[in-house]
């Protein structure tokens, strides 16, 4: 999940840097271009993992710290964001990319159509997986 967050990131730089700034150059040289870039549908990923308090890792980090958190309260939220938003580039997974409904033993999913694929994601841990703490040790070498 992160190495896929970091990719849609650095993606999304490479294509404002690479192409935006190569298409200003242009329009301010007077170059003629017969296709203009436009950076496409994946600020809704983007969103769909950055955003706060709305995003996934807000979510996440909230859930948390909550003493009384549950997997179930954050499947909720996710379920919640994804019947709220416009987009078909993050969807729950009791539903296919198309919109028809998956089967049932997918349990606690949601689908992330990025720029390199579609993946998809159990919730099932992660609540337990972001709790990690450090050591003591590391603790003790940073202070």
């Amino acid at each position: 999940l992160c190495v896929n967050m970091t990719n849609e990131k650095i993606h999304q730089y490479i294509n404002e840097v690479l192409f935006l700034q190569e298409q200003a150059e242009c329009v301010q040289e007077g170059v003629a271009m017969e296709t203009v870039y436009s950076p496409g549908n994946h600020t809704a990923v983007l969103d769909f993992f950055f955003q706060k308090p709305l995003g996934f890792l807000s979510m996440l980090d909230e859930e948390s710290q909550s003493i009384w958190s549950v997997e179930q309260g954050l499947s909720k939220r996710i379920q919640s964001y994804l019947d709220t938003s416009d987009t078909n580039t993050v969807y729950s997974s009791t539903k296919d990319g198309n919109g028809n409904l998956a089967p049932k033993d997918l349990g606690s999913t949601f689908t992330v159509m990025h720029y390199a694929g579609r993946v998809t994601y159990e919730i099932a841990g992660a609540i337990e997986k972001n709790k990690d703490s450090l050591s003591q040790n590391l603790i003790f070498v940073m202070k």
